[in-house]
C-alpha cells in the first residue's frame, strides 16, 4: 500500500483580473469623457496607479512562469 503525497494547489491571488480591471475602468472613463467631462478627471485620476498595477502584474506574472521551469 502507497501513499502518495500531494502537494495543494497554489492559491490565486487574482493580480492579473484586478489590473485588468483597473484598465478596463480607465479606457471606459476615457471613453465616457467624450460626453461627461467628469469622467475625464476620474480618468486621470486611476491613471498611473492602474498601468504601474498592471505592469507589475503581468510581469510578475510573466517572470515566475519563465523561471517555474528552472
Amino acid at each position: 500500500m502507497t501513499t502518495e503525497l500531494t502537494t495543494p494547489p497554489p492559491k490565486k491571488t487574482y493580480k492579473r483580473e484586478v489590473a485588468t480591471a483597473m484598465l478596463v475602468y480607465y479606457f471606459l472613463m476615457l471613453t465616457l469623457s467624450l460626453w461627461f467631462s467628469e469622467a475625464f478627471v476620474a480618468a486621470e485620476s486611476i491613471k498611473i496607479p492602474a498601468f504601474t498595477f498592471a505592469a507589475g502584474a503581468f510581469a510578475l506574472d510573466a517572470a515566475s512562469k519563465q523561471l517555474k521551469g528552472q
